[in-house]
């Protein structure tokens, strides 16, 4: 065998070397594009449970604390301003005790 034969089956087995890794190259792009489609369906059923959660979350902690917190600070605040306006009703019609001399 002559020089430029060994050349042209080395030229051959890197044709063959570059066809194999580029079907290679496309077989993993194809296999991780699926991984990602994958884990992007997932990830969102994730997120849409806890965005589930989160609300139910938000709507009891806004009952409680509308319950347990705001009413009763309103309800107590109303109270005070009415025994204030009533108070101070009273402190300018009562009648002065002095006696005039």
């Amino acid at each position: 065998m002559t020089l430029a034969h060994w050349r042209d089956i080395a030229i051959l087995v890197l044709v063959i070397e570059a066809l194999l890794g580029t079907v290679l190259v496309l077989l993993l792009t194809l296999v991780l594009t699926s991984i990602v489609r994958r884990i992007r369906a997932s990830l969102r059923d994730v997120l849409h449970t806890g965005q589930g959660h989160a609300a139910r979350l938000a709507a009891q902690t806004d009952a409680i604390s509308r319950e347990r917190l705001v009413t009763p600070v309103v309800r107590l605040h109303a109270t005070h301003a009415g025994a204030r306006a009533f108070l101070r009703y009273f402190a300018r019609q009562a009648p002065t005790w002095r006696s005039h001399r």
